[in-house]
């Protein structure tokens, strides 16, 4: 039952990608929002035909908001490579360690 009002009383989602490109130090950003609407069943449309796409400088923060207090993320550095599982060891082309 509780489960039935929840469902009944979410009316949006909005989903969310950040990232690293390349060798940018700079995040960027994805988002979609959808609109949720329960008669007969759950039906999902979205609210625009495009995806936002969070690239201007003023967006960094915002994105990187994201990551730091949503996402929790295990290891956080100073720079982006900082808590990569790479810049502690490397592999060679066949997967073998070395240090």
């Amino acid at each position: 039952m509780k489960t039935q009002v929840w469902r009944e009383s979410v009316q949006a989602l909005e989903i969310r990608a950040a990232m690293i490109h390349g060798p940018s130090k700079y995040p960027i950003g994805v988002r979609r929002r959808f609109h949720l609407r329960q008669r007969n069943g759950t039906c999902v449309y979205p609210q625009n035909i495009h995806s936002e796409q969070l690239v201007r400088r003023r967006d960094q923060k915002e994105v990187v908001q994201w990551v730091e207090q949503e996402l929790n993320p295990k290891h956080v550095g100073s720079s982006e490579s900082d808590s990569s599982d790479q810049s502690s060891r490397s592999t060679n082309a066949e997967g073998e360690s070395r240090s």
